[in-house]
C-alpha cells in the first residue's frame, strides 16, 4: 500500500494565485482526484493521508506504507517541475527519479531537476518518500497547470513512476480489514478510524483487492461492498452527521 499526499489542507492551504482566486490546495487536490484514479485502475492500494503535515506522516506510518508521495505546487519565482526526496536517502531519490523522470516527459514545462530538503514529510515517514512540485503558480506555467488535461496528465505520469519504482505495472492486494468509502468528504472521518485501527483507507474505485472486513462509510460504500467482501460493517446513517457518530462508534 502507499501513501498519497494532496499538499497543504483547508486551514494552509499553500500558495496562492491572488488575481485569479486560486489555491495551491485545490490544484494539488485536482491533480490527486485523478492519481486515485490512476492507481485503483491498476489495483494498487492506497492510502490519502489527510490533515496536518504531522498528522499525514503519521497515518502512512500506522499504515505501514511502502512509499508516500506528495503532490504540490509552486511559488516563489521560477518556472518548471522540481522533485525533492529526503537527504541521505538512496531509496527515496530512486523513487524521486522514477516519478519525476515520468512527469517531466509529459508536463511540457522546465525540468528543475530532482533536489534533497528536510520538508516534515520526508522526514517524518518512515518509508521512502517524495515531494513533487509540478509547476509555479506566479509565473507563466500557471496558464498549464489549471488545466485538466495537464492534471490528468501528471497523474498518470505519477502513477507510471510509482510503477516503474516497484517494478510492476498492477498489484493485487490481499488484507484482513480496510475502511472504504466513495467520496472525498467521509474520507476525512474515514482517516481518523483507518488511524485508529491501523488499516488501510480505500477511497472512490473499489481496486483490485480482496479483505476479510470493510468498515464501509455512507449508504453508497455500503451497496457496493455487499455482496463482495465476507463481513461489512455498515456504518451509515439518515445524513452525514449520524454516518459521522457511527464512525466514531467504532473508535
Amino acid at each position: 500500500m502507499i501513501g498519497i499526499d494532496a499538499g497543504h489542507h483547508n486551514s494552509d492551504s499553500g500558495a496562492v494565485r491572488v488575481s485569479k482566486g486560486i489555491k495551491e490546495v485545490d490544484l494539488n487536490r485536482a491533480v490527486i482526484k485523478f492519481l486515485k484514479q490512476e492507481l485503483a485502475q491498476r489495483g494498487i492500494i492506497y492510502i490519502e493521508c489527510i490533515g496536518s503535515i504531522h498528522q499525514k506522516a503519521n497515518i502512512a506510518n500506522a499504515n505501514n506504507c511502502s512509499i508516500y508521495v506528495s503532490v504540490h505546487h509552486n511559488a516563489g519565482g521560477g518556472e518548471g517541475t522540481e522533485t525533492f526526496h529526503c537527504p541521505n536517502s538512496s531509496e527515496g531519490a530512486k523513487l524521486a527519479k522514477a516519478i519525476h523522470s515520468e512527469v517531466v516527459k509529459v508536463s511540457g514545462l522546465k525540468d528543475r531537476g530532482i533536489k534533497q530538503k528536510k520538508f516534515t514529510v520526508l522526514t517524518k515517514t518512515k518509508m521512502p518518500a517524495t515531494l513533487i512540485e509540478l509547476g509555479f503558480m506566479d509565473s507563466n506555467d500557471f496558464d498549464e497547470i489549471i488545466k485538466t488535461d495537464f492534471q490528468n496528465r501528471c497523474a498518470g505520469a505519477i502513477c507510471r513512476g510509482i510503477c516503474n519504482y516497484f517494478g510492476v505495472d498492477k498489484q493485487e492486494v490481499d488484507m484482513e480489514s480496510c475502511v472504504y468509502t466513495d467520496n472525498d468528504v467521509d474520507a476525512r472521518i474515514g482517516s481518523y478510524l483507518s488511524e485508529k485501527k491501523g488499516i488501510p483507507l480505500i477511497v472512490n474505485s473499489l481496486p483490485a483487492f480482496t479483505s476479510n472486513k470493510v468498515y464501509a462509510i455512507g449508504l453508497n460504500a455500503v451497496t457496493k461492498c455487499k455482496g463482495k467482501f465476507k463481513v461489512v460493517v455498515e456504518l451509515s446513517g439518515k445524513d452525514r452527521f449520524e454516518t459521522a457518530k457511527k464512525v466514531m462508534g467504532e473508535i
